[in-house]
């Protein structure tokens, strides 16, 4: 399918952005809830731009797609501290429920980046590279910049970190 998007057969790039665009947005939803639809049409106009000269499998293109979206993720944060203006209203401020995202799991993307709130932001970005992306360490670790070492600490901490934070919760449901 890959080749075929690359050759411009419109029902491959199609099927292409069907099957990546929901765990792309959920990603960047976890890093910047209010830019996510920004960010992630930035991704994809990249991808589309770029798309002709990428060499790999599906594992290598997720892993590429996500690189892009670090990146896309990092540029903006360099704009808006230089920037420094106020941020617009939020999604749901702006749009009632029924014209949201087509995202059918975002109440558990809601919770999820919730959960996640409560870690370092290194340890957040490892548990969604790793958790919503489906990266692998060695993908996960080449695209943070850090060892695939360096990287298992980070998800074996924020694991811990979240389950120490969750266990009361759980006790709260189970005496309820």
């Amino acid at each position: 399918m890959l080749a075929r998007a690359q050759e411009g057969c419109a029902e491959s790039v199609a099927a292409i952005y069907r099957a990546f665009h929901p765990p792309l947005f959920r990603f960047l939803r976890f890093q910047e809830p209010a830019e996510a639809e920004d960010l992630a049409a930035t991704v994809w106009m990249t991808v589309a731009r770029t798309l002709s000269g990428f060499e790999g499998d599906e594992r290598a293109f997720r892993a590429w797609m996500f690189t892009i979206a670090r990146r896309r993720l990092v540029d903006f944060r360099r704009s808006r501290a230089r920037r420094q203006t106020a941020p617009m209203a939020s999604l749901e401020e702006v749009a009632p429920a029924d014209v949201r995202s087509f995202e059918t799991d975002m109440v558990e993307s809601d919770s999820l980046r919730r959960a996640l709130e409560c870690l370092s932001p290194s340890q957040a970005e490892v548990v969604a590279l790793r958790l919503v992306c489906d990266l692998s360490v060695d993908e996960v670790a080449s695209l943070v910049g850090r060892t695939p070492e360096a990287v298992r600490q980070l998800q074996h901490r924020a694991l811990r970190r979240l389950a120490a934070t969750l266990r009361p919760f759980s006790s709260e449901a189970v005496t309820a």
